[in-house]
């Protein structure tokens, strides 16, 4: 089992930035393919919310109907969107090459061998109707004909229910629940449910081509390394942390064949490079993933200032004074087409940040930036293609 520090578990990324877009659409697949190995996302059970409906008993009764729901928080909502959705989703193929919808098999737990499902505690009795004497013109303490005040009202997690249940005969009222409790009793759940989770995909054009996923959710109290009476260690109590600990085909498998068209433009050496800094980044590594990052981005420059150095206006002493942004500078000036235009406005900070990477981030920043540097470097391997091909 991983630790983290209070920090990092504060800083981690919660479990609906992958699950949900800017526009919330369900983005399942990035749980997959952009989570890396051993890397964990934040999930926090507060932020219960409540819904109260009213209605006549028979209508137009004398009593008064009143139901109140419980409902989960909505990132645990996301979790068990994730663990029970059917539809299918677009991954990449490791042996088509390509990307291809994929059908998901039901989650499955290895630890306790069951399938997960939302079927779980549907016996459970509950208590969340009220009825009342509408001629009572109010609702006073004790006035629910079905209710006894002083019984304790708890909010108990369901496993992969969005619903709570709801126990105990006092009146359904918020300030009659304990919330933090509520909270308490998700965490749980479901790291006792959902304590191990694998999620199996099958590729719509051939059966025999699969995905596979494994993650582990731990209490974030567990798992953090400093344990004390602050604030931030007292929101813990009310989290989880889904980390992923395997995956088949793994990452670098699944991403390999995306970098295959840059084999055009790449030399050996360098193509070499990009896959050890997809394998490591699989593989959890952060600062020495962008290491072959940045030695791809100076074989390009270099590329570029051989090229140039055969041009009549090409002057070495000048070239060899300047930095490096001022090298590409240069080398654009005598006519190389480096940066595309998508880049302009970071062009300036692409080689620093490669190499702040490398000599000052930690491993957890290092691995948060890796994906916006890939594409970066992406950009620029395609613009060598297009301008090859013209």
């Amino acid at each position: 089992m991983r630790h983290y520090s209070l920090n990092q578990i504060s800083k981690m990324k919660h479990i609906s930035n992958y699950l949900y877009d800017e526009d919330k659409n369900f983005t399942p697949a990035r749980l997959i393919t952009d989570l890396g190995l051993y890397e964990g996302v934040l999930i926090d059970t507060s932020n219960i919310s409540w819904k109260t409906s009213f209605s006549h008993s028979p209508p137009p009764g004398k009593d008064l109907t009143i139901v109140t729901n419980i409902y989960v928080s909505e990132e645990v909502k996301a979790l068990h969107r994730f663990l029970l959705f059917k539809e299918n989703i677009m991954l990449p193929c490791a042996e088509c090459k390509r990307k291809q919808p994929f059908s998901p098999i039901a989650a499955f737990n290895p630890k306790q061998l069951r399938f997960i499902s939302s079927e779980d505690n549907k016996g459970l009795k509950e208590s969340k109707t009220i009825v009342l004497p509408i001629d009572q013109g109010r609702y006073p303490a004790g006035a629910s004909s079905v209710n006894r005040v002083f019984d304790p009202l708890t909010a108990i997690y369901c496993s992969g229910r969005d619903e709570m249940s709801i126990h105990g005969n006092q009146e359904v009222k918020k300030e009659n629940i304990d919330l933090h409790e509520a909270s308490v009793s998700c965490v749980n759940g479901i790291s006792e449910y959902f304590s191990e989770i694998r999620r199996d995909f099958v590729c719509s054009l051939d059966k025999s081509h699969h995905v596979t996923a494994y993650y582990i959710i731990h209490k974030a109290t567990d798992v953090c390394r400093e344990k004390n009476e602050s604030a931030e260690y007292e929101k813990m109590k009310y989290c989880l942390v889904l980390e992923k600990v395997g995956q088949e085909p793994s990452m670098a498998d699944l991403q390999m064949f995306d970098i295959e068209k840059y084999r055009k433009v790449l030399s050996d050496n360098s193509f070499r490079d990009f896959s050890m800094a997809l394998g490591l980044y699989a593989s959890g590594v952060g600062c020495g993933s962008l290491l072959y990052l940045r030695r791809i981005y100076e074989t390009l420059i270099k590329d570029a200032q051989d090229n140039c150095s055969k041009l009549p206006g090409w002057n070495a002493e000048e070239y060899s004074k300047k930095r490096f942004n001022e090298r590409i500078e240069y080398l654009e000036s005598l006519g190389a087409k480096i940066i595309p235009a998508e880049l302009t406005d970071v062009k300036d900070k692409i080689y620093g940040w490669l190499s702040k990477a490398v000599h000052e981030l930690s491993e957890q920043d290092s691995k948060e930036l890796f994906p916006y540097l890939k594409y970066a470097i992406e950009l620029v391997l395609d613009e060598q293609i297009a301008q090859k091909e013209k």
